[in-house]
């Protein structure tokens, strides 16, 4: 009987990435998202902290107007990297994948 290779990366491998904590049949593509969904989320980090910390208080995000253009259009950035991250890893194969992408929706959803 012929074995078979198992294409499987384990979570404390060198070649697990860092946003999903390793990958059930790592390929090409698989690599690929996984680089993506750690771009996005790197990119959008900062956006999100400038929100959180400039104009969300106990009133609410954005209670006390008027705001300028950066801080809409921060907001819709951040926001826009986390969901398409979010359908990224939805769409993928990383462990974990359901975990990932609630943590990702809930922190669109319970910042807003």
């Amino acid at each position: 009987m012929e074995s078979q290779e198992r294409d499987v990366v384990s979570p404390g491998s060198a070649a697990c990435g860092a946003a999903a904590g390793g990958l059930v049949g790592s390929s090409d593509l698989a690599d690929k998202r996984r680089t993506v969904v750690t771009a996005l989320l790197a990119l959008g980090v900062p956006f999100q902290w400038h929100c959180v910390f400039a104009h969300i208080c106990m009133a609410g995000h954005m209670a006390h107007p008027p705001y300028s253009m950066w801080d809409h259009a921060a907001d819709v950035f951040w926001q826009g990297c986390y969901v398409a991250g979010g359908v990224f890893v939805w769409r993928s194969r990383f462990k974990y994948r359901l975990s990932i992408f609630l943590c990702l929706l809930l922190s669109v959803v319970l910042t807003d």
